[in-house]
């Protein structure tokens, strides 16, 4: 039986083996221009001009010539695409070829995309964190200016009253810039990863890190301290979910904190739905999370993991299982559906109360907040 991909750790392997380092190794000359390390192309004849552009920041890399080309599948990706397509194998082998080399040991930089890789969310200054308030009101203004935006989330299951007391929001991909003037705040969009010069030589000219997404910030004390998007472009070869780079906080940890009995969601609308049916609940954005993340579970009798009923949802399950112990107990969803598939569906709420029924046998506390 072929085993699943995610039986490799990826957001370790993108951390462990950065992109500009592994592209590197294959003899490929990068050169600074701006936040992009610019090489020529390994994928296409690339000998006049160097299309290859690598973002340490975002952990990926893009070919503006590639994307031209009638096999333009080639154009980007993460550090595990460029190692399928460099060598020629599926995302498996490349991912066994990456853990099998040295990890790149950790190395204090003052370069703006590495320092912002470093970052960690919860420890902001009283300027930067005054300023993503801003921009998260700003976001949050744009996505009731935006009928698309606002239909898709609307779409998802999300009531107008989550979408307001979670700020929910919208980057259109220009209309930051404009809304922000001043030149103290503009460094520090820069030095947060919302915006990215394009060029030295041209100081004010700037591309913005969120375009046609809703975002989802992660609320503390009323407070923004980041924020993940997903696209509504899911046809462009981009991540469907892009997030400020940096540590990633736990979304939800005040939702969820203190509780007896807590939802841990994989996916962030599944997280939205379980706070539209009042439940405490957080999100992993994915299936990993670090065992020195989870000291916010401690006063947590029971944690209800709501993972995708597939391969890596079942793998994910097995290896909080091991961290958490008894404490962890498993909803079983129904086949090809995820918490916020259920919660589009009608009677979805009282369908999952019965699944957390047979997790736990009806908890009590559960059932109050449901």
């Amino acid at each position: 039986m072929r085993p699943d991909n995610r039986q490799f750790d990826t957001d370790a392997i993108r951390r462990d083996y950065p992109v500009e380092q592994v592209v590197a190794g294959y003899g490929i000359a990068l050169h600074q221009r701006g936040t992009a390390l610019v090489g020529l192309c390994p994928f296409h004849d690339d000998r006049e001009h160097p299309n290859l552009h690598v973002y340490p920041a975002k952990a990926s890399w893009y070919c503006y010539a590639c994307a031209d080309q009638p096999d333009g599948w080639k154009t980007g990706g993460d550090v595990i695409r460029f190692v399928q397509l460099i060598e020629r194998v599926d995302f498996l082998e490349a991912c066994r070829r990456l853990v099998g080399r040295p990890a790149a040991p950790p190395r204090p930089s003052s370069h703006p995309a590495e320092v912002r890789a470093r970052r960690q969310w919860d420890r902001l200054s009283i300027d930067e964190q005054d300023l993503l308030n801003r921009v998260a009101a700003h976001y949050h203004q744009q996505l009731d200016g935006c009928v698309q935006a606002l239909a898709y989330v609307r779409s998802r299951g999300i009531p107008d009253r989550l979408i307001a007391d979670q700020q929910l929001g919208y980057a259109d991909g220009r209309s930051l810039r404009a809304a922000f003037r001043e030149p103290a705040d503009i460094d520090h969009l820069v030095d947060l990863g919302l915006l990215n010069r394009q060029d030295p030589e041209h100081p004010d000219c700037f591309t913005e890190l969120f375009r046609h997404r809703v975002l989802v910030p992660e609320l503390r004390g009323g407070n923004c301290i980041w924020l993940i998007g997903r696209t509504l472009v899911p046809d462009r070869d981009d991540l469907k979910y892009l997030a400020l780079s940096g540590e990633r906080p736990i979304l939800g940890l005040e939702r969820a904190s203190g509780h007896a009995e807590v939802l841990m969601c994989e996916g962030v609308f599944d997280y939205l739905t379980a706070l539209a049916w009042e439940f405490p609940a957080f999100s992993t954005c994915g299936t990993y999370l670090p065992c020195d993340r989870l000291g916010f579970l401690a006063r947590a009798s029971a944690v209800f993991a709501v993972f995708d009923p597939d391969a890596a949802g079942r793998l994910a399950s097995g290896r909080f299982a091991a961290l958490l112990g008894q404490r962890l107990r498993q909803v079983a969803l129904p086949p090809r559906c995820d918490l916020n598939d259920l919660g589009t569906r009608t009677g979805g709420r009282e369908q999952f109360l019965e699944l957390l029924a047979s997790a736990h046998n009806g908890s009590q506390e559960v059932n109050q907040c449901a």
